[in-house]
């Protein structure tokens, strides 16, 4: 790494299929990627992913962890609901100036820039968002147990629902039902006559 350290900033966009990490410099950056880091789904391998890239970050920037971790640094992490979420990753790292919160601002943020505009944000989870001047709107990203309509997880979702539906003879076979079927097998249920 070259220059000083306080020309520096950390970056992490931590979602729930994996996180990346970016140290960003004048004429410099430097990117590693590191496991999941949803914060509400699974705390402590959250936190190890992003210790993980953390130190690879380190290593990668040829920096002591203890450099790296005196960079001020913005980390837009899925899961982080509110300011409790916020203050507990932050007593589980140790980043010295970190900003919290949720990626989905993070989300339209990268997508927009300055600039107003409808974002969505389609990945293992879901985020739609709506920027006009300085109002931001966000909808969605509940988790994928109540909402994430769209998103990866959603539409694997309903795929296997489809095809347990043709199973079933309520719907009718298509070409993603078949997919589906050939990939995982649907056992075939025997319709009884029932005697009286």
């Amino acid at each position: 790494m070259t220059g000083r350290v306080s020309e520096y900033v950390l970056a992490i966009d931590g979602g729930g299929s994996g996180c990346r990490l970016a140290l960003v410099g004048p004429n410099h950056r430097i990117d590693v990627d590191a496991g999941p880091a949803n914060v509400s789904t699974d705390f402590s391998d959250a936190i190890a992913s992003l210790r993980t890239g953390l130190a690879d970050l380190a290593s990668k920037a040829d920096l002591s962890e203890g450099a790296l971790y005196a960079i001020p640094s913005y980390l837009g992490l899925a899961g982080v609901v509110g300011p409790k979420d916020a203050v507990r990753v932050a007593h589980a790292l140790p980043l010295k100036s970190a900003r919290i919160e949720s990626d989905q601002p993070a989300t339209v943020e990268g997508a927009l820039g300055t600039h107003d505009g409808a974002e969505a944000g389609l990945g293992t989870g879901s985020i739609f968002g709506l920027r006009r001047g300085s109002r931001l709107r966000l909808a969605g990203g509940w988790g994928h147990r109540i909402d994430d309509r769209a998103s990866g997880y959603w539409l694997g979702r309903e795929a296997l629902r489809l095809a347990l539906a043709v199973a079933d003879e309520l719907e009718p076979a298509g070409a993603i039902s078949s997919a589906v079927s050939e990939r995982f097998p649907t056992p075939k249920r025997k319709n009884r006559i029932l005697k009286g």
